[in-house]
């Protein structure tokens, strides 16, 4: 769909790290990427790069000859990476030449021509500039920058003030520089000393310094903490070479409305403090239509709204004409110093207003590739280079609604972009009972990917019954694929509805042997095949063999919920209808807090983790075992436990105890016990687990015994009923549950059942010490 005008973003604070290679150009190509190779690597193994990675809150921006980090949260996290990357490349050789800049300001994200997510403003030039005066090893700081890191009591003796500086367009930088143990250096740059200005310069008439603009401050009178915020904004305004026009004496007469009229028309900017209090007052009310009116008028002042508690006042005139803009909040003290660099942020390089008309898309669907709605993840980049390197089977992994489709859909936009072939399968689109029959079904692909490609094939000869189904097809997919020189991308989505079909795992099968055909038949056509397959249910639980599978060979790419960064990027597309990120962390707990109450306890992972991996976290976190005891379930418990890499040191193995005599020489259990209540009881499901675990001596001990089905079963205990055992050194749990549905559905169904007794477990546990 068309727009009237792009959305845009909202405007956020960033500590930004700047940093380049000095003399980068000079060197020859291939030295320039051996320098930019190690400089990435380099701030790759930083702690706080890293875990900023995993947690969404670093933004990387590439600069050709260097980087910009900008970190959204952590006020110190730009100080530390610095001072990491300079400790760890110090010794280095050859020298690792670079240099750093560090600047707190307003930056608005973008997506720019590569349909990447870049950042403007003055944050991230303010950055470069600091950066552009500092010589090898410099890690320079602006005042803004310096002055939070201040505040904390670790990083104040490390930073040292060298002075002031003129840069791009005139400005004038106060720098510091950050130097200790292994970092940094004290001494004033080469640059800087060309640029530094032993003042600011005076002009002739008064001997003072030259205004670098007018900012008039509309605040109501006699109310705290609104003063307050006026005599700290009045401070750092003056300082940083701003003339300040206030109206101390606000008595409401003719002359006052000519004189304040004036004064807030002259401006470059108006500061607003707004608070519950001051939404009541008719001057502050007048001042901001006065200063709305010249601002329509001419694009003059730039209006910079002070919130301090008015969130939630009733539709106001005043709040008609802050609501559409960029406001700055403050709650308390601790935000004085992010209130400054804000607004200072701000005056030097204002950021667009945002628009308010905005044509949306029809709610619910895939969102199509080139929607300016689209919000790009970290999937998206490490699917374009997946495709890049032309692997075979990619697999998108996701909850309903997540953005699989879409993510798809972007797959193949990069495909046909490159020339090459692409082809969708919607398994969503098929019957019922076009999915019963195996040679009925592979060859509906077949002829789906015949006419979506255009490539004609003689059905009649070439489809024999004698083949099968398989080799049938494969012998289709082999001659398609020799038809063309160019890659073909196939797109398989809604997978999880073949998973309950009676071919399941033989297809899955096939389509993990053409991966496994780019080793064993290098001469062939399948380098040329790349399956994105986009399921939402996890594989294992209908799946019996992952290893003749796909979905433990392919590369996974896990879609997760948006983050708060991202929630707030989608929240700017649409025209900031929240207006601050308060508002948007109250809108994801409002959805997300909900759903942790409906379900509690019974939420395994909120990143993705799978149940067994959740688990082997929980037992490597605390040094503890497991065993099994599986009857109807033969070993798919511990099978699950042990797809999980590293988890050695947690599983100490199980038994298969499918008939009553092993369960009694493996596990122990007495004979005339299972005699009196039947192998599928709660008494021999407890037995199992507690002679299991005296046994092996692990820790945890689970225990399974049911009636899978189709036959045995009893008017008591019916065909998919099953008993649970969960030992541990305290005491035994035994359950019992009646699934319904198929012996391969009875057995994955207790699979997951029986992990998420343990984890329960486990945890009960863990809060009990």
């Amino acid at each position: 769909m068309t727009h009237e005008a792009d959305p845009v973003r909202p405007v956020q604070i960033a500590h930004v790290l700047f940093l380049d290679l000095v003399g980068y150009s000079q060197e020859k190509i291939r030295t320039q990427g051996y320098l930019l190779d190690r400089l990435n690597a380099a701030v790759r193994g930083t702690d706080t790069f890293s875990r900023a990675v995993a947690q969404g809150e670093v933004l990387a921006v590439p600069t050709g000859d260097g980087m910009a980090l900008l970190f959204f949260h952590d006020v110190t996290g730009p100080a530390r990476c610095a001072v990491e990357l300079a400790r760890a490349t110090r010794n280095q050789m050859p020298p690792l030449p670079f240099r750093v800049g560090m600047h707190s300001g307003l930056v608005q994200r973008q997506i720019d021509i590569s349909g990447k997510e870049n950042v403007v403003g003055e944050g991230i030039n303010t950055a470069q500039r600091v950066m552009d005066l500092g010589d090898v090893d410099h890690l320079l700081l602006s005042a803004q920058y310096a002055a939070l890191l201040g505040e904390f009591d670790e990083w104040s003796p490390c930073v040292t003030l060298l002075g002031e500086a003129e840069v791009k367009h005139g400005l004038r930088l106060t720098i510091s520089s950050l130097a200790g143990d292994g970092f940094g250096r004290c001494d004033p740059p080469a640059r800087f000393v060309a640029a530094r200005t032993d003042g600011p310069e005076r002009t002739a008439e008064t001997g003072a310094p030259p205004s670098r603009g007018k900012v008039a401050v509309l605040y109501k009178r006699d109310a705290q903490p609104d003063e307050n915020i006026l005599t700290l904004l009045e401070a750092t305004l003056h300082e940083g070479g701003y003339e300040v026009l206030l109206d101390r004496h606000r008595k409401l007469s003719i002359d006052w409305a000519r004189e304040s009229e004036e004064r807030i028309r002259s401006a470059d900017a108006v500061i607003a403090i707004v608070s519950p209090e001051s939404m009541q007052s008719e001057m502050l009310e007048w001042e901001l239509e006065a200063a709305n009116d010249q601002q329509h008028r001419t694009g003059k002042p730039l209006i910079l709204p002070v919130n301090i508690g008015a969130e939630g006042t009733a539709r106001s005139a005043i709040m008609a004409v802050i609501a559409p803009l960029n406001q700055f909040y403050w709650s308390g003290p601790r935000d004085d110093q992010r209130l400054v660099a804000e607004l200072m942020s701000a005056i030097r390089e204002p950021i667009k207003v945002r628009q308010r008309e905005i044509k949306l898309e029809p709610v619910g669907g895939a969102v199509p590739p080139d929607s300016p709605f689209y919000v790009e993840r970290s999937c998206d980049q490490e699917l374009a280079a997946a495709l890049d390197a032309r692997e075979s089977i990619l697999l998108i992994k996701g909850a309903r609604q997540i953005g699989k489709t879409s993510l798809q859909a972007r797959g193949a936009r990069i495909a046909r972009q490159k020339g090459w072939r692409v082809a969708l399968t919607d398994f969503q689109k098929l019957t019922a009972a076009q999915m019963q029959d195996e040679d009925a079904f592979c060859r509906l692909l077949a002829a789906t990917l015949s006419r979506q490609l255009k490539f004609s094939y003689d059905f009649a000869t070439e489809w024999l019954d004698l083949f099968g189904a398989n080799l049938n097809m494969e012998q289709f997919l082999r001659e398609l694929l020799d038809q063309s020189d160019e890659p073909l991308v196939w797109c398989i989505d809604e997978a999880d509805k073949l998973f309950s079909a009676p071919f399941a795992a033989d297809f899955f099968g096939l389509v993990r042997s053409w991966h496994n055909s780019r080793s064993t038949e290098p001469g062939g056509p399948w380098s040329k095949l790349s399956i994105l397959i986009a399921y939402a249910t996890e594989a294992h639980l209908f799946i019996q063999d992952l290893n003749q599978s796909p979905f433990n060979v392919g590369r996974r790419l896990d879609l997760e919920d948006f983050n708060l960064q991202q929630l707030v990027d989608l929240n700017g597309r649409y025209g900031s209808p929240l207006n601050s990120y308060a508002e948007a962390e109250q809108l994801l707990a409002a959805v997300v807090d909900p759903i942790r109450e409906l379900l509690g306890e019974r939420i395994y992972s909120e990143d993705g983790s799978s149940l067994e991996e959740t688990i082997c976290k929980l037992l490597l976190d605390r040094g503890e075992t497991v065993t099994l005891a599986e009857s109807c379930t033969a070993g798919l418990v511990c099978h699950r436990i042990a797809s999980v890499p590293g988890v050695s040191s947690a599983l100490m193995g199980g038994f298969v105890v499918y008939t009553d005599e092993m369960k009694a020489a493996l596990a122990g259990v007495d004979e005339q016990l299972i005699e009196k209540h039947t192998a599928v009881s709660a008494e021999v499901a407890e037995a199992l687990a507690v002679n299991t675990r005296q046994r092996t001596g692990a820790t945890y001990a689970v225990s399974v015994t049911g009636y899978a089905g189709p036959t045995g079963g009893s008017e008591e205990n019916p065909v998919g009923t099953v008993y649970f055992g969960v030992a541990t050194p305290e005491r035994c749990l035994t359950e019992r549950h009646v699934f319904v549905g198929d012996r391969p559905h009875v057995q994955r169904l207790s699979s997951q059942w029986a992990l998420d007794i343990l984890r329960m477990e486990i945890l009960r546990r863990a809060q009990a010490r």
